[in-house]
């Protein structure tokens, strides 16, 4: 498993931001999220990119039966001020 680290650069796009290296996830690998003090690890389970405009952002957004992380990002081609396409990792928890 590797981990990526969020990285924060404030460029304009094309940019590294904080989930820039996102698209270099892949299933199994682990996410640690911290949160007063107390890790989560998850593991990663699917990371796809979709057209933003042909997306189903219902069934993205609809409760899962196990705890799940799901995070989102543009991803694709800059045009006419926005991204094409967007990121969507997922993952389980496992602690």
């Amino acid at each position: 498993m590797k981990s990526v680290p969020p990285r924060l650069f404030p460029l304009p796009p094309p940019c590294q931001a904080v989930l820039w290296d996102m698209k270099l996830l892949a299933p199994g690998d682990e996410i640690q999220v911290q949160v007063g003090g107390q890790v989560y690890r998850y593991l990663v389970t699917a990371n796809q990119a979709v057209l933003a405009s042909q997306t189903a952002w219902a069934k993205i957004y609809a409760a899962t039966a196990k705890e799940t992380l799901t995070l989102i990002t543009c991803a694709g081609s800059f045009i006419n001020g926005e991204y094409d396409h967007r990121l969507i990792v997922t993952a389980d928890r496992v602690g």
